[in-house]
């Protein structure tokens, strides 16, 4: 698996599921936007 600035994987039971990625500010800025996202559905 691998990370880039601004992606995150999507996690249920431990099992990676997914990813989310954002893209267009800052890698701080896109990183919080989807640790947002994620919190929205219950997975952060």
């Amino acid at each position: 698996m691998l990370l880039w600035g601004g992606g995150l994987p999507v996690m249920i039971d431990g099992v990676c599921v997914g990813a989310i990625g954002v893209s267009g500010g800052l890698v701080a800025e896109d990183i919080a936007c989807a640790k947002a996202a994620l919190a929205v559905y219950g997975l952060a």
